[in-house]
């Protein structure tokens, strides 16, 4: 390829404006310095990553997280070394992205590196709390009480067995996203 052929390509990708999306996401998410984003966009393997999972619609999804080396870091799949937070982008319908298709292809958020150990801790610390206090089933037939007690607590009985099962496993964002249905990437949309 022709250094001008590269060049033209380069400055295609930096006024792209889905690429600017990304780059103001990740700003307000991890107050992301411009120099991070253009060190992370300036290595030729990292871009072609990002472009190809914006323009393949087969493309599943992309992870984007800062690890201890400080570098904004994309992935195109969970893996044992993401254990902290990151960002997902995960494709919903199997098209192309487009500025006008953004928020209708893919639904995308952050994420603790430490799911099941955040949910057991909010679970104790918020939900039991908030739903067995009689004083917030006020108006409530007591049936309803004593059963939204009973669910509550069931729930947090499974987030304890499971946080206790995996908690010595390595790899748990690979294993659990193993066990996903492929119908999660491109089941129905939910707006």
């Amino acid at each position: 390829m022709s250094d001008d052929k590269k060049k033209d390509d380069k400055q295609d990708d930096a006024e792209d404006e889905r690429l600017e999306f990304l780059l103001n996401y990740l700003t307000k998410s991890y107050k992301l310095k411009q120099e991070k984003w253009n060190k992370m966009i300036g290595v030729d393997e990292n871009r072609k990553m990002i472009l190809k999972f914006l323009d393949d619609p087969n493309q599943k999804m992309l992870l984007i997280t800062i690890p201890s080396t400080g570098l904004l870091t994309p992935f195109t799949s969970f893996n044992a070394q993401i254990k902290q937070k990151f960002t997902y982008f995960i494709r919903k319908k199997p098209d192309a992205v487009t500025m006008e298709n953004f928020r209708s292809v893919l639904t995308f958020g952050d994420m603790s590196g430490k799911p099941i150990e955040d949910l057991s801790v909010l679970v104790e610390g918020v939900f039991v709390p908030l739903m067995s206090n009689p004083a917030n089933q006020v108006g409530w037939p007591k049936v309803v009480a004593q059963d939204v007690v009973s669910h509550v607590r069931t729930f947090k009985n499974t987030v304890d067995q499971q946080f206790s099962s995996i908690v010595h496993v390595e790899g748990l964002h690979s294993e659990a996203m193993k066990v996903l249905p492929s119908s999660f990437f491109f089941g129905p949309l939910l707006d």
